[in-house]
């Protein structure tokens, strides 16, 4: 399956895949903005986490900081390029 919106083969698609692939390459406005909170919540997660000492919570939290960090890059990745090339 192809995106409808950038052409992107996806393999076999399936609804999860799909939102994944939407959620990183065709965010709404209001997705990107979301993501500036997100990644403060999660870090006082973390940090309550450590705090009460239970590692195993505070790493699964680190590996969704992770994720939240490397969309949001990828979401200044994108702006950055969209200001360059107009």
């Amino acid at each position: 399956m192809t995106c409808t919106e950038c052409n992107a083969l996806l393999g076999e698609s399936t609804p999860e895949r799909l939102a994944t692939h939407r959620l990183w390459k065709h965010p709404t406005p209001e997705e990107v903005s979301a993501v500036w909170p997100a990644i403060a919540g999660t870090g006082a997660r973390i940090e309550f986490a450590v705090l009460l000492d239970n590692p195993l919570e505070a790493r699964s939290l680190l590996d969704d900081l992770h994720q939240l960090v490397l969309r949001a890059m990828t979401y200044l990745d994108d702006r950055l390029t969209t200001e360059v090339t107009s």
